[in-house]
Order: C-alpha cells, then sequence, then structure tokens
C-alpha cells in the first residue's frame, strides 16, 4: 500500500481536485484500488462527492443514508486518545462505518467532518495529547489494513489524502504516516514562494526540531497545476515553463542543502480543468492522458 498526502499551506493551488482526479484515474484506469482520505475541516472533497447537483444523481441519498450509521474520523480520533494507543486494537474504529464505500468497487471514501475544526483546538490547548496524536493516522491505516485481511476483503493499493492548506496535529499525524507529499502550486509568484516557505520553514523545522520521528522523511514531489497551454499541442506558455524552471531550481537547491528526497514533476496538469466538470462528468481523454504521465511519475 502506498499512501500519498495532497498537501500545500497555500490555498487555491488545487490539492482537492488534484486528489479527486488521481483517486479516480488510479481506480478506474489502473484499476488499482484506492481509499480517498479528506483530513480537511473545510470539507471540500466531502461536500464535491456529497451534494447533490441534480435529481438523477443518487450519491447523495445514498451517503446520507450511510452517513446515519456512520462512525466520524472524530469520534475515531477521540477513541483512540482515550485507549491504549500502543495498541491498535485497543482502540474503536468499524471499518465499515468510517469508509463510505459506494462510490465504486475500487474507490473509497472517508469523509471529514465539521467537527475537526472543534477537535483540533481542543488538542492545542491539551499539550499532553499533541504528540500521541501523530501516531493517530497510522495506527488507523494499520486498523484498515488489519480489517481487509480479516474479512478476506482486497486491500487498498493506494491512499490519497486531501490535507488542510495550514498545518494542524492532524495533518502532522498524516505527515508521519505517508510514503510521499504531493505539493500541487500554480504558475505564479505567490506559489513558489508559499513552496519555498513550506519546504524551509514548516518542513525542515518538523525534521530539525525532532518534531517529525519517523527514520526517514516522505519523498517529495512538486506538481504544476493550472499550467496554461501554449499555441501549439502539448505545450505551455512561456509563464508556465518559467515558473517551473523557478520552481525546480529551488527544489534542486533544497534536496542538496536539507538532505530532502524532493523533486519537480517533469508533467503538468492544464488549466482546462474545472472543479465542477472534474466532479460532475468523466474524466476528458485530454486530461487522461496528462495524468497518465503524472501517475507513471508517482506509482
Amino acid at each position: 500500500m502506498k499512501k500519498i498526502a495532497v498537501i500545500n499551506f497555500k490555498g487555491g493551488v488545487g490539492k482537492t481536485t488534484i486528489a479527486w482526479l488521481l483517486g479516480k484515474y488510479a481506480s478506474q484506469d489502473q484499476k488499482k484500488k484506492v481509499l480517498l482520505f479528506d483530513v480537511d475541516a473545510q470539507m471540500s472533497l466531502t461536500q464535491a462527492l456529497t451534494l447533490d447537483n441534480d435529481a438523477v444523481s443518487s450519491i447523495d441519498t445514498d451517503f446520507r443514508y450511510w452517513q446515519k450509521n456512520s462512525q466520524t474520523i472524530s469520534e475515531v480520533w477521540q477513541s483512540f486518545i482515550n485507549g491504549n494507543r500502543a495498541l491498535v486494537e485497543n482502540f474503536d474504529v468499524d471499518y465499515q462505518k468510517i469508509i463510505y464505500s459506494n462510490l465504486s468497487d475500487n474507490l473509497h471514501f472517508v469523509p471529514s467532518v465539521e467537527g475537526l475544526y472543534y477537535h483540533e483546538i481542543v488538542r492545542l490547548v491539551k499539550p499532553e495529547v499533541i504528540r500521541p496524536s501523530y501516531e493517530f493516522v497510522t495506527q488507523l491505516v494499520n486498523k484498515f489494513e488489519e480489517s481487509t485481511k480479516q474479512s478476506n476483503v482486497k486491500p487498498y493499493d493506494y491512499i490519497l489524502f486531501d490535507c488542510p492548506p495550514s498545518l494542524s496535529i492532524l495533518s502532522l499525524s498524516v505527515i508521519h504516516c505517508v510514503d510521499m507529499l504531493l505539493i500541487p502550486i500554480n504558475p505564479d509568484f505567490f506559489a513558489i514562494k508559499g513552496l519555498v516557505l513550506l519546504l524551509k520553514d514548516v518542513l525542515w523545522e518538523l525534521k530539525e526540531q525532532e518534531i517529525f520521528q519517523r527514520e526517514k522523511f516522505p519523498l517529495i514531489s512538486v506538481l504544476m497545476n493550472k499550467a496554461k497551454p501554449g499555441t501549439k499541442a502539448n505545450t505551455f506558455t512561456k509563464e508556465t515553463n518559467r515558473y517551473f524552471d523557478d520552481a525546480k531550481y529551488r527544489t534542486d537547491e533544497f534536496s542538496k542543502n536539507y538532505t530532502f528526497d524532493v523533486k519537480c514533476l517533469n508533467n503538468f496538469l492544464s488549466e482546462s480543468v474545472s472543479v465542477k466538470r472534474v466532479f460532475e462528468e468523466q474524466i476528458t481523454a485530454e486530461i487522461k492522458k496528462q495524468l497518465e504521465k503524472i501517475w507513471n511519475e508517482l506509482a
């Protein structure tokens, strides 16, 4: 199982869209079993997948019915804090109640919940539970793996986390769990500046201050999103390429100076992707071609 966090502390870079596109593409075209995990209290992915925008769609009705008896991520987190966190079996998780499996056979989903805001605040004012919370997502994923083995169900090939646009206890827990951080950026000055701040002032400090306690830090991949198409097919504007070159230079320098494994993906995601079309319609052939190239770099 490979675990990827789509993360950036700058808003508007397309984290939710990318998490959904990659999950949908991998499950449909690569025939991988994928779990999408919304850990953002803003609930963008959850709302996009569950709001019923037309009378034909049944996902909203299905989801609301499932939700009545579901177990929220906040409830599981509280159970983890209350229990013996050293042993995965000693906190209460019902696999079928926390994972919504009606998207498709290969694409499942853990929704976010508004209560995450409250729980983040409570954790901050109770320092004694901050460090134990770092292990929460890792233990939860272990719980999922145990449940699939016991139920003789096909395990997940990938878990994709849609993370909040800020540093939180839950996003720290995700960083501790995953194999890769996928950082989307846009072709503009502020996105490049935000990338440098994220790498140097956040991720490096997590490692330097020994807040991140795993022996090996996750791989870091940077994806150019909302790339502006050029006048010729399969090309992008000089502006997009200039910002990409800048991002590549800065990530290469960061890798040399801070001993992190950081790379800029050579393939871009076009600006033509709109959130509404992505969530309501099938992925277009043009976008599938881009996703295939991106996926080959990630896999």
